[in-house]
């Protein structure tokens, strides 16, 4: 291992690079820039350092927040002065609500030149306001400030933004001339203070997270509360990437309740969980839904996308609603939470596990409940095999599910996207992992973040996306060309913004074109032609089953752009509602 010393600056930027890579932060995702050059030097020197080269910054970002969805491991984005730092603040916003580890590095003008009008200075320290777990704004890389401090900010940073609750990070480096690595004498006396740490080879400072657990009275209290419910609900919501879903696996077949299993949990196609696993969301169309009522639900984890879930609980609020989560934040928009435990889930589901007695059966409640969706899922499957709503939005989410292949990432685009594959998914016998930004829900960087998951996972990802969503983030296809396996990118191309046309101001057609349906005229496969990317254009659901299915077998990522009609939606939804209906009134 080489620390390089050509001047102050490049020592400090290769001292903190190293750092990070002992601390098991390897990925930099960098964009270029004059005053960052004593960073980025670094990366590029470094043997250990993994990069990836990004133009835009807020593509830099949502790359580096992808990357972290998979398996809860930051990455660093690493931006000179300016503006530059400001593209970073949507992504900054999605991983501090989302609770997901970033690293953002940014360089800065010396103190000297700040609020004097000098030439690409901004107020940078603090920008991000209240989103950042912590920050801190260093001082010009100078040996009056022992080595010892610098590593000691960097173990800090890391730490923070791993440990509960998690989110990003913002370190700002303000740097004097010179930039890149040319020689300027450092004191033999600073240069020794490295000595130990050279020679250990690992962090200065190793933090250990606090291993959190309910107090035994009160696990014992809540273990009693589910021996005793005989209508319990389950609630999956998301969780931490590193928790491994197979942990929850044995608990939900010892318990024998119903699982809601949102879509952001890892758990929404495990085929493992059934037959507990349920479409409480569709099973609520019902008109006799007041059956369903549970007494107390268990949510191990946060966020539940389905609004029609979230209705049902303000209707009719349970008598225990208990949630268990990594962090302190809440979650609870329909203030109907009871309990509340912030608590280690591997080890809370590992001893509640334990807890339980092995001799518990499937309630009456229970079993109906899982009896009732079996109806939904075989509603929902017969009505796509029957090939009603031909090459329609809801088809291809349909699709999607069933023909990703074994192990491959299916990310998912905010607005219908992701809210296709919560209700109408059917469990498969594939394990793949699902990713969305649905933290803050916006539509900003989605193509960056789902080339991030890829890049984590290193397998083959699917993106389902829509067109607005798609233009939004044109220039993110440059990542793709970085990418080691395939991503392939279904457009639904509706020409607007489709969800808007389910609203109750689609019927005012004075302005709800203009101003809502966001209507254009764009057809993208000259995005894919300028970006050197292959484009199919589906012209049935036969064309696009072959096509997604031969895009996995390629080494170059995919674009597939589905056109369907905005007015198509509410026809198929209603023909699809109607057939689950259907379903549920069925008595055999």
């Amino acid at each position: 291992m080489t620390i390089h010393q050509e001047n102050i600056n490049t020592l400090w930027g290769s001292v903190v690079v190293e750092e990070l890579i002992r601390l098991g932060v390897d990925y930099f995702c960098i964009s270029p820039g004059s005053r960052s050059t004593p960073l980025t030097v670094a990366v590029a020197r470094n043997k250990k350092a993994q990069s990836i080269i990004c133009i835009d910054e807020r593509a830099a970002a949502f790359h580096a927040l992808g990357y972290a969805r998979a398996w809860g491991k930051p990455a660093v984005v690493i931006a000179t002065s300016g503006t530059a730092i400001a593209n970073f603040f949507p992504a900054v916003v999605e991983a501090s609500v989302a609770m997901i580890p970033l690293l953002v590095l940014s360089a800065d003008r010396p103190p000297e030149l700040r609020e004097t009008g000098a030439n690409q200075t901004i107020r940078q320290a603090e920008i991000f306001g209240s989103y950042p777990r912590w920050s801190f704004d260093l001082p010009c890389p100078n040996e009056e400030m022992k080595p010892e401090a610098l590593l000691g900010i960097i173990d800090q940073a890391v730490y923070r933004s791993q440990n509960s609750p998690r989110g990003p990070v913002h370190l700002n480096f303000m740097f004097r001339e010179p930039l890149a690595p040319f020689k300027k004498e450092i004191s033999s006396s600073y240069l020794a203070l490295l000595d130990k740490w050279l020679e250990k080879k690992s962090p200065q400072s190793q933090y250990h997270k606090p291993l959190l657990q309910i107090e035994e009275n009160k696990f014992t209290n809540l273990v009693q509360l589910i021996e005793k419910e005989d209508r319990g609900l389950l609630v999956l919501g998301a969780m931490c990437p590193s928790l491994n879903p197979k942990q929850i696996i044995p608990l939900v077949h010892k318990l024998k309740w119903p699982v809601l299993a949102d879509v952001n949990s890892s758990f929404r196609l495990e085929k493992e969980l059934l037959p507990y696993l349920i479409h409480f969301d569709q099973m609520l169309l019902s008109h006799e839904r007041e059956e369903y009522i549970p007494n107390t639900i268990l949510q191990i984890g946060s966020n539940v996308t389905s609004k029609r879930f979230l209705e049902f609980t303000t209707q009719y609020p349970p008598q225990n609603y208990i949630i268990c989560k990594e962090d302190p934040s809440r979650h609870d928009p329909q203030h109907r939470v009871t309990e509340f435990f912030e608590v280690s889930l591997e080890n809370f589901i590992q001893k509640l596990n334990q807890k339980l007695s092995s001799k518990r059966t499937g309630t009456s409640w229970s079993n109906k409940l899982c009896q009732i969706s079996a109806k939904v899922a075989y509603a929902i499957d017969l009505f796509w095999q029957s090939g009603k709503g031909s090459l329609s939005e809801g088809a291809i989410a349909y699709k999607q599910t069933q023909l990703l292949p074994e192990e491959a990432g299916l990310f998912l685009a905010s607005s219908m996207p992701i809210r296709y594959i919560d209700m109408y998914a059917l469990a498969s016998n594939k394990e793949n992992k699902l990713a969305a930004n649905r933290g803050a829900s916006g539509i900003d960087g989605t193509i960056a973040s789902a080339s991030g998951f890829a890049v984590a996972l290193q397998k083959p990802v699917s993106l389902l996306i829509g067109d607005l969503a798609f233009l939004h983030d044109l220039n993110s296809l440059s990542l793709l060309r970085e990418l080691s396996v395939p991503l392939v990118i279904t457009i639904l191309n509706n020409h607007g913004g489709g969800i808007f046309s389910l609203l109750p101001v689609a019927q005012f057609e004075s302005f709800f074109p203009r101003y809502f349906a966001t209507e254009h005229p764009f057809r993208f496969a000259q995005a894919a032609e300028m970006f050197g990317l292959e484009y199919h254009a589906p012209k049935n659901l036969s064309d696009f089953t072959e096509i997604y299915s031969h895009a996995f077998q390629k080494s170059t990522s995919t674009i597939i752009e589905v056109e369907v009609e905005q007015s198509d939606n509410p026809i198929w939804l209603k023909g699809l509602q109607e057939e689950i209906y259907s379903a549920l009134q069925r008595k055999t």
